[in-house]
């Protein structure tokens, strides 16, 4: 019961963050971003790829996983948002594209099998 208790409060405080780095970015940026959780999801695969692929420990992958999401969202930013930003819908509509490109390249490097690595 208490593991139970303990992962729950984990995933919710994983939960809050983004929410709040979601919220953050509207804020203060005045850019409305779908693509926040692909960049989640994708930060989430790179520490999985600097652990087991290139054996790191955990906290070297934690930290790859973060340079790596600041870095898609950096160039995120350069490359579409920066031109854009001025139109809301227009936005809406790169970042979403964004987080389903990102989300098929995530597919098919890494399959969509659960539990099964290429």
């Amino acid at each position: 019961m208490a593991e139970i208790v303990l992962f729950s409060l984990a995933i919710s405080s994983l939960y809050a963050l983004v929410a709040i780095g979601f919220t953050m970015i509207f804020g203060v940026g005045g850019v409305l971003n779908l693509a926040h959780g692909a960049f989640l999801m994708a930060a989430a695969y790179a520490a999985f790829a600097a652990r087991v692929y290139l054996h790191l420990s955990i906290y070297l992958s934690a930290v790859i996983a973060v340079a790596f999401a600041t870095l898609l969202a950096l160039v995120m930013y350069k490359v579409l948002v920066r031109y854009i930003q001025q139109s809301t819908i227009i936005t809406m509509i790169v970042t979403l594209a964004l987080a389903l490109v990102l989300e098929e390249s995530v597919r098919l490097a890494f399959g969509s099998t659960p539990g099964i690595l290429r």
